[in-house]
Formats: structure tokens, C-alpha cells, sequence
């Protein structure tokens, strides 16, 4: 697209800003020098032209659409126009914990369960997505923008997806490069040494986007605590550990008493588990098989009492939307055989902290049933 011509007399003139506007409404705009979308742009204004006596100059512009951006935070120029599309690609990653390795002051501390008094399995992982552009012109490489989960004091955000942005341009297709550095142990040695790791490369061009998943996310795991992932996004932990998923599918039941019938499983009355007023910590049992370390408790917790599952440094869950199945039993209710996991209504979901549990001195008995794996 082409401007009318404008006549100017012989000088030197600075843009300040530049813009489309279709009626009262601003389409596209050019971002300023030093603003946020100001590396997507090979000219952020201001800059300077220069005309001359009797000659015709033609001056290159790019304007950038970013759905409903600010833009005063753009800038604007104007003359021959290159329109830029920003996109976004979400990345969600996360840390398998290793039990053998110190986190104090890795930046991964918010990670700590106080209640359990130790780490859980997986963390959300702290990582970047560096972003390189090569414009085409024998340059190669050259450095776009870092996208990160730390905020500007750097600090961790839980649960943040890093969104990394690349570009179209009207001039043609653009390549791009993604790279994924993960924070994580590269040193054990007096307490841990961490730093960015580089863990996996996406190079493509702007017609022709990585890949994501069925919710438009990229997400990978480092190390080896999530069963059945997938291997092309699944990367070996940096300090060379290795894997410690190597286990079988099992059946669990947490609970002191056998129960009636010819198949087994476990109950236990919530009195006797409830750690606030004396009681002890249930065992769980994996394949009939007592499973060192696991258990299951009542604690109160405020003004309501929470049921703790426990699965130790043994097991983990399977995958699945409902491994975690509790049901409530008045002592007359307690069935004289198995029950159906499938048909429990006190609890089913992957949760292992369950609030707000009943319980009475006359008597409320739980059954916990549990899909794990059993860790070699």
C-alpha cells in the first residue's frame, strides 16, 4: 500500500508517529523506539528522511496489529506499508523432583508441601523460550526477545504459561528460531548449582508454526515422573540422573482392616486416623503389598478436617481423571464384600488432599482405593 504523494520542500524531516485509522478507529499503528512491540518493526519511529530538489523519494514504513493492544504504546509513522501479524505460542513445562537433590535456594522453594514436609512429585518448571529472527538479508541469526515465567523482580510465577511471539509479515515469509532453557541442577555439589539449561530447538517460518497439542500448548516434562508421557516431549534431567519411572500398574487400598468378601481391600474407621487428637497414619497397601512410606490421615486443618494421602518416594498416581476414590461408611454401612470403586460419591478426582472430611466419635469409616504405579 502506498500513501498519496506529499509534497515537501528540500530538508531533512523526522516522523513522530504514524497510523491507519478507518473512520475514528486506529487499525494499525507503528510502534515507537523503545516500547514493547518496537523488534517487530525494522524502523520504530521517530526517524529522519531526507528530500531533495526536484527528485521523488519513496520512504519504507511497517505497521503492526496486535488484536486490542494500547496503542500509545506503538508510536506511529507513515508512507510505503508492510503490515505485521503478532502470534502467540503458550509453552507449559514442568520439573520432576529428584528426592536425592537439596532445593534450598533453587528458586523452586515454593514448591515445599509443609504439610507433607517435603516435595511433591512434579513442579511447574522455570524456564525461558529465547526467540531469533532471520530477516534474510546474510545476517543470520540475530536475537528477537526472551519470554519468561519470572516476574520483573524475578520472581516466580505459579502456574504461568510462557506465551513466546513470533510474526507475519506482508513482505513474505520469515524464519524463525524458539529455544527452550530450563532452570535445573547442573552441580550437587555444596548444596546445588542451577542455572538455564538449553533443552530442545524449533526452527520454522512464519507460514509454518510449531506444533502444539489439543489446547494449543507446547508442554514437555524434565526428567521422568509422568507415566505414559510422550518421549519427543519428555527431556532428560541435565544432571544426568536417570529415570527413576520404572514400575508396574497397581490397585491400592489405604486402611488398617481387611475387609470382608474373597477379593482384598482395606478400610479404617476416621477417628483412629485423625493425627490431630492422637490417632496414627493409615497404611496403604499396593498389590497387597504394605507400601513403605505412603499412608493416609485426618488433620485439622483451620476449622475443617482434611484427609491426606501420602504416597511417599514408592508410588505415584497413574494417569487418568479419577485415580483418587474415596467413599464415607456409617459402621452399618460398611459393605461385607469389595466395593466398586467406580460407584464411590464421596470423592473421585487426582486430588490427594481431600478437605472438608466428616467424622464422629460413633463411628465414620472410609474406604480409599488408589490406581498407582509402584516404583521399582
Amino acid at each position: 500500500m502506498y500513501t498519496e504523494v506529499i509534497k515537501f520542500e528540500k530538508g531533512v524531516y523526522e516522523v513522530e508517529s504514524f497510523m491507519l485509522i478507518n473512520g475514528d478507529d486506529i487499525i494499525s499503528a507503528t510502534p515507537a523506539e523503545g516500547s514493547e512491540f518496537a523488534i517487530y518493526v525494522d524502523k520504530p519511529v521517530p526517524f529522519e528522511f531526507e528530500t531533495l530538489a526536484f527528485d521523488k523519494t519513496e520512504v519504507s514504513v511497517e505497521v503492526l496489529c496486535y488484536n486490542e493492544a494500547q496503542y500509545e504504546n506503538f508510536g506511529f509513522n507513515w508512507l510505503n506499508i508492510g503490515q505485521v501479524e503478532v502470534h502467540e505460542i503458550p509453552f507449559f513445562g514442568d520439573l520432576c523432583i529428584d528426592p536425592d537433590v537439596n532445593y534450598t535456594g533453587s528458586g523452586y522453594d515454593y514448591h515445599f508441601d509443609p504439610l507433607h514436609d517435603n516435595y511433591p512429585i512434579d513442579a511447574p518448571a522455570i524456564f525461558e523460550i529465547r526467540t531469533f529472527v532471520d530477516w534474510g538479508n546474510g545476517d543470520g541469526w540475530e536475537d528477537l526477545k526472551v519470554f519468561s515465567n519470572l516476574d520483573e523482580n524475578g520472581e516466580f510465577i505459579p502456574n504461568s504459561p510462557v506465551i513466546a511471539e513470533y510474526f507475519t509479515h506482508s513482505s513474505g515469509v520469515i524464519d524463525f528460531r524458539f529455544e527452550l532453557w530450563g532452570w535445573d541442577l547442573i552441580e550437587d555439589d555444596n548444596g546445588g548449582i542451577w542455572d538455564y539449561i538449553h533443552f530442545d530447538t524449533w526452527e520454522f517460518d512464519s507460514e509454518n508454526p510449531p506444533e502444539t497439542n489439543e489446547f494449543g500448548v507446547i508442554d514437555f516434562y524434565i526428567g521422568y515422573c509422568v507415566y505414559g508421557s510422550n518421549p519427543e516431549t519428555t527431556y532428560p534431567p541435565s544432571n544426568g540422573n536417570p529415570p527413576n519411572l520404572i514400575g508396574s500398574d497397581e490397585t491400592a487400598w489405604g486402611g488398617n482392616t481387611l475387609g470382608g468378601g474373597a477379593s482384598w481391600w482395606f478400610y479404617f474407621k476416621a477417628e483412629d486416623a485423625l493425627t490431630t487428637y492422637g490417632g496414627t497414619p493409615m497404611p496403604i497397601y499396593a498389590g497387597q503389598n504394605l507400601i513403605e512410606g505412603a499412608s493416609v490421615r485426618i488433620e485439622q486443618v483451620g476449622e475443617q478436617f482434611d484427609m491426606i494421602i501420602d504416597l511417599g518416594q514408592n508410588m505415584i498416581l497413574q494417569d487418568g481423571h479419577e485415580t483418587v476414590k474415596v467413599q464415607r461408611y456409617l459402621y452399618q454401612e460398611i459393605p461385607e464384600s469389595r466395593p466398586a470403586p467406580g460407584q464411590f460419591t464421596t470423592y473421585k478426582g487426582n486430588q490427594l488432599v481431600i478437605p472438608g472430611i466428616s467424622w464422629t466419635t460413633s463411628g465414620h469409616y472410609y474406604a480409599v482405593h488408589l490406581d498407582v504405579i509402584v516404583l521399582d
